[in-house]
Formats: structure tokens, sequence, C-alpha cells
């Protein structure tokens, strides 16, 4: 199908449409215009006003000053496919008729934020009333208002037919245009309660069935995932009969009947592993929305640390006359495209600084952008040369955003561990180089398997270089439920941050606290108050986080607690 060009619609005569189809994002759907010989059609107008311009601009000239009714169908409630209707109903030169399911229909009446997500965007959503409730429970439905005449004296209904089976797919309803234009509703709830499909020749129109799993989609009030497992199978089950050609989304282009399946059939695979979603309300959003504020600077941080780690081990590989070594070891990680994804998230950031960009808007972009950065760091080339707990936190930086826009927690990593076990693992890490000494001379006669193993010790800072630790053990405590690897890592990670804040020896000591085990970490001098050092702990706090522990900065000392700090009388 051709972007803003006339067509014919294929399996129908005398019946044209009009895509009109936007770069995906999340301020407006695609609508998509058709001409009948009885009147116009136009599925979900979006919500742009300049979109709205654009086709009040191809509907007058494509009739030429001859007004035709219009119908306007909406897939569903949502903001982004709906809010300029509006604009359409207030026309007073056309009879315009707002087709809905009969949920999106009482969301529309009452304005409701929720169920239409207005409450996500942060804008107000005015009540619009719908002129053909579908799927009603009435067996036919005259739609022919005696104020309203369609061309040449047509007249419209609304067809229902029952089938015995149950579920959503046992109603189905045909919007009859004249004698013989019949535009088919398929009930597809799980996005939302109210989504529909509309068949239009070997046309689907499928709304947001292919993003309804995405993050920051899937959890919107309304969403049910056994509904949207059984309205994928629906759309399966009628794309398999062959009829139709192209399925036609809200979001995206439209794509051949047969890749449509395939995709529906991995979609309804993942659909079955979010039972436990959290839901997408406004307070998920602005807590997702400071994760990724948070996550910029971290990001910069990490990934500068592991281009410069690489570019230094590089360049003392060409010092020693090794220069495919160090070739490999500066492609071991794309730095230009890491660098331009960095950049285009610190531009999101700065534009929702500035209010140019919705909270919305922004959490979705940011996804996007950290989707693609987790593509491009590839795990397997840098492991060969970089410290493990400097690749995992680079990883776990991107996975954990992504965990938390799609509302899911790994609680796989959580398994029970004795504090005074995992300390000692952290204090042999600590002053143990990760690679035998003899490493090296057993591979002296193998040149790839010496300039690896050559590349692994620059790539590693030797322990001399660290600051002094001083681990003790406290008495023995009951396992605990810990995401015991990412603790370790975080832990080595703040080691090696305290000497840049002036510290020159740290104690590390575990006991408990009333009834909380604890990891009291005293650097000495401990961390002043300046605001880069308090930034500094808040991001080690959200990591100890997402480990089982909560971080508590006193006067003398850093301490974490094994799930909550007790609280204290008074």
């Amino acid at each position: 199908m051709k972007n803003r060009e006339w067509q014919p619609v294929p399996g129908l005569s005398d019946v044209f449409v009009y895509p009109y189809l936007r770069c995906p994002n999340v301020l407006s759907s695609n609508s998509y215009l058709f001409e009948f010989p009885e009147g116009n059609v136009l599925i979900d107008p979006g919500a742009l006003p300049q979109q709205t311009s654009d086709l009040h601009a191809v509907l007058a000239e494509r009739e030429g000053g001859r007004t035709q009714s219009l119908f306007l169908l909406l897939t569903h409630c949502h903001i982004d496919h709906c809010r300029e209707a509006a604009m359409f109903l207030n026309q007073t030169d056309r009879p315009v008729w707002l087709v809905i399911q009969e949920h999106g229909a009482k969301a529309l009446a009452t304005a409701d934020a929720r169920q239409t997500v207005a409450d996500l965007y942060g804008v107000e959503m005015r009540p619009m009333h719908t002129h053909i409730p579908l799927l009603t429970q009435d067996d036919v439905r005259t739609l022919t208002p005696r104020n309203i005449e369609l061309a040449n004296g047509a007249e419209a209904h609304l067809r229902t037919e029952k089938s015995p089976d149950s579920g959503p797919a046992s109603v189905r309803q045909s919007l009859v245009l004249g004698e013989n234009t019949r535009i088919e509703i398929i009930p597809c709830p799980g996005h939302t309660p109210d989504s529909v499909c509309y068949r239009i020749g070997n046309l689907l129109f499928i709304g947001d069935l292919l993003s309804a799993n995405r993050p920051l989609v899937a959890g919107v009030h309304g969403w049910d995932q056994q509904d949207l497992k059984q309205s994928m199978d629906t759309v399966i089950s009628l794309l398999e009969e062959g009829s139709i050609l192209w399925c036609c989304p809200g979001h995206g282009t439209p794509l051949p009947a047969e890749k449509t399946v395939d995709l529906l059939r991995r979609l309804r695979d993942k659909a079955a592993h979010t039972d436990e979603i959290e839901a997408m309300n406004p307070q998920r959003l602005f807590r997702t929305v400071d994760l990724a504020l948070e996550l910029i600077d971290e990001a910069e941080e990490v990934f500068s640390a592991i281009a410069g780690r690489l570019l230094y081990v590089a360049y003392r590989l060409e010092a020693l006359d090794e220069p495919e070594a160090a070739q490999r070891c500066r492609e071991a990680m794309d730095m230009d495209t890491i660098d331009a994804l960095l950049q285009k998230y610190r531009d999101l950031s700065n534009a929702l600084a500035d209010g140019n960009i919705l909270q919305v808007m922004f959490a979705n972009e940011a996804l996007i952008t950290v989707e693609k950065l987790r593509k491009n760091f590839a795990l397997e080339p840098l492991a060969a040369i970089l410290p493990a707990s400097l690749i995992n936190r680079g990883q776990r930086l991107l996975l954990d955003f992504i965990g938390i826009a799609q509302g899911i927690r790994n609680l796989e990593e959580f398994v029970p561990t004795d504090i005074n076990a995992l300390m000692d693992d952290v204090n042999t890490a600590w002053h143990t180089h990760p690679h035998q000494e003899m490493a090296l001379v057993e591979t002296v006669e193998d040149q790839a398997m010496f300039t690896m193993e050559l590349a692994r010790r620059i790539g590693h800072p030797p322990p001399a270089r660290r600051i002094p630790v001083l681990f003790k053990r406290g008495e023995a405590t009951p396992l605990a439920q810990i995401a015991a690897i990412r603790f370790c890592d975080t832990m080595i990670q703040l080691l090696e941050w305290l000497p840049l804040t002036g510290a020159h020896a740290v104690t590390v000591r575990t006991g408990t606290e009333g009834t909380k085990q604890v990891v009291e970490v005293r650097p000495d001098p401990m961390p002043g108050e300046a605001p880069r050092i308090h930034a500094k702990l808040k991001g080690f706090a959200r990591r100890f986080a997402l480990a089982g522990f909560e971080l508590c900065a006193e006067k003398e000392s850093l301490k974490l607690f094994f799930g909550e700090k007790e609280k204290t009388a008074g």
C-alpha cells in the first residue's frame, strides 16, 4: 500500500483508500480515509491538529465541492487514536457519525482519563457523543436518523450476527452502507476492552493489536492478558482463511497477511509470559521517567569507562607491537554508534527538561534508545578483555530499565544466600586478579592465545592499585533471598568509587541491627555531601535495591539493610 495516495481497495469495486501513515510514536496513530459511493469513512482520526488539517484538505480535494457524509470509525478509545475526532464532529458542512464499541462510547461520553489514557499524556479529554455504539445486544439497529441523508438516498444499517460459540468473537457485526458495501467489525479486546478490528474488502485494520505487548503499553488500564491472547487467535484464524491481503496497524506500516500471522504467533507466545505485569499508570510512568533521567548520567559514565579502557588496552598493545590485537580491542564495541545513541538520549532528556516533549513520549523514546544500546553492546568480545563487574554493570543498567519499562522484575536472580559467604566472595574478588600469574607463560608458544591473555591482563587493573579494604564477618545469620551476583558487582563498584571521594581505606562488616541483617561500609573518611556525591549514592541505592537491599547513608558509614531498615520508636 502506498502512503498518502488514493488507491483502489482490493476486493471491492468503486471503493478507494487513502492511508495516512505516520512515523510510529505515541503522539498520534495512523489514519485511513475511504471513499465509498455512499459516503466517506475515516478509521482513527488521530490526535494531531496538523493531521486533521491534512485529512480535511484531502477530503475537500477529493469531493470537489460535493460534501459527503462521514463515518468516524475508532479501533479503540485511546487518546492517540481519537482526540481529533472532536474536530470532525464540530463540522457543520457535513453529517458526521462517530462509531466505537460500547465500552469506548461510555469512556468518551464521560471523558474517562484512565480508559482513554489521557492521564498518561497529562492532557484533558473532552466528552464526545457516540452516534453508533458497536456490539450492543440488539439484533438489528438502523442507523439513519431522520436528519441525516446518505448519497442517493441510501440507508445504513448495523447488522448483528451471533454464533453458538462463546467469547468475544461470538458476536459479529457489520456496518452496511447502501445495498452492497459492508464493513465487518471483529471484536478484539485485550489491549483495551473496546478494541475492534475492521475488515474492508481484502484489508484488515487491527488498531494496536501488534503493539499491545510493548513495554509502557502492556498493563494500561483495561489491558487483559487472556482477552489479548484470544483476540490474537481470532485474527490469526481469520488471516489463515486467505482472503485478507494486508493488515493495517494503528502504528507502523501495513504488513502482508502472511507476515502478520507469523508476528502474531510470536506476540501471542510472549503474551503468555506477562502474568505478573505491573499496572501502567501515572505513578509508574513518573517512576520510569525518573529512572530514565538518572540512567543517562550513569550510562555515559559506564560506556565512557568501557571505551576508555578499550582504547587504553589498544594503545598498550600497539606499544608492544601487536597492531592486530589492538584493532580487535577497538572493534570490541561500536563506539561511534554507542556515542550517537547516548547523544540522542541526552537530547531527549534536554527536550523533556525544556518542556518540548510529553513525559509519555520521552519514556517511549528513551526505551527505544536503550533497546538499541543493548543491541549494540556485545558482551562476548568485551568479556575477553575487561573486568566482568564493569561489563555486567553496563548490561544490567540497560536490562534494568527495560525491565522496569516492561513492569516485570526478574525474580530468577534471587537465591537463598548467606551474607557472610557473600562478603567472602566480594573479599576474594577485591584482592584477586582474575587471571593466573602463569597464564602468559603457558600461552607464549601460541601467538593468538598469548595476545588474548596479554589484552586481558592490560584490561584488568591490578589489585595493588586498589585501596585497602578490611572485611569483618559477623555472627551466622539465616539465609536471605538476595540477587547475589548483582550485589557483588555493585559492591565492587562502590569500593572502586570511594577512593574518588577521598577515602584511603574502608572497613566492611556484616551483622544485624534489631531483626535486620546489615552490611556496613565504613570509609575513612566518609564521603562529603556535595551534589555529585549525593547523586552517585542515589544511583548506588537504586542498584542495591534491585539486589534486595536498602542503602542508608549515615553520619559515619553506609549501611545496607536486607529488606527495609528497622524503624525506631519516636
